[in-house]
C-alpha cells in the first residue's frame, strides 16, 4: 500500500487568541482513491475501441485521470473513457499493447491500473474476424 507523508499544521486557540502552532506529521494511504482500467480490449488494426476507466475518491473529493500507452493512440489521455486507437500493423500479425489509468485526488495521492489491448487477435468475446 503507497502512503504518502503529509504535514499538518494546527493552532491551537484559546479566547481568540493563538497561542501555539502544533505540527506533526501523519502517513495517508492512497487506498482511499479507486482506478480500474476496465477489462481487456480486442481490436482490429487501425480500428478504435473505447477504454472502459472509472476511478474515485472515497472521501467524495475530485479526481483527475490521465492514460498512458506503450502503443497506439488515446482521443484524450485526460478522461476517464477515451477512445485507442489501434496502430496500423500486417493484418498477420498482431501486437499487444498496455495502457495504464492513473487517478490522482486533490491531495495528490494517485493509484493506477491497466488494461491490456490485443490488436489483431481472436477472442471469444468479439465478432473479429482476421484472415
Amino acid at each position: 500500500m503507497i502512503k504518502k507523508i503529509v504535514r499538518i499544521v494546527q493552532y491551537i486557540f484559546l479566547a481568540g487568541m493563538v497561542l501555539l502552532p502544533v505540527t506533526y506529521v501523519a502517513a495517508m494511504e492512497s487506498s482511499t482513491i479507486t482506478a480500474n482500467a476496465g477489462p481487456d480490449k480486442y481490436v482490429v488494426s487501425g480500428e478504435s475501441v473505447m477504454l472502459e476507466g472509472s476511478g474515485f475518491d472515497i472521501s467524495g473529493g475530485p479526481v483527475s485521470f490521465f492514460w498512458s500507452c506503450d502503443g497506439g493512440v488515446l482521443s484524450n489521455a485526460s478522461v476517464v473513457r477515451p477512445s485507442y486507437i489501434a496502430p496500423s500493423t500486417n493484418q498477420n500479425s498482431y501486437v499487444i499493447h498496455t495502457c495504464t489509468l492513473t487517478v490522482k485526488n486533490n491531495l495528490g495521492l494517485t493509484k493506477s491500473d491497466s488494461v491490456t489491448v490485443y490488436v489483431n487477435y481472436h477472442s471469444e468475446n468479439t465478432n473479429l474476424c482476421i484472415l
